[in-house]
């Protein structure tokens, strides 16, 4: 059976899911309006947008040699005492 969409039915949805996009171009707003000052007092920002990506505990607690390891092996990167999945 096919469910008829009225135009206030569908307004209603698409308010609600635009909604859903306030809280990411607020971030960004504000991340234009602050570069000048990062730059100048030398602060860097990585955003990793993992929408759909692997979890942060397979990439960040690899557990290397505990049965809870997993398949990965972890890598050491130019920053010393920390570990990353090679991944």
């Amino acid at each position: 059976m096919l469910y008829p969409i009225d135009r206030r039915h569908f307004l209603k949805h698409v308010a609600g899911m635009s909604a859903l996009a306030l809280p990411g171009m607020k971030f960004m707003r504000t991340m234009a309006q602050e570069a000048q000052n990062l730059k100048k007092n030398g602060k860097s920002l990585i955003i990793l947008w993992m929408s759909g990506g692997p979890s942060t505990i397979a990439l960040w607690d690899l557990n290397p040699g505990a049965p809870t390891g997993g398949q990965f092996k972890p890598r050491e990167p130019a920053v010393s005492g920390i570990q990353i999945s090679e991944h």
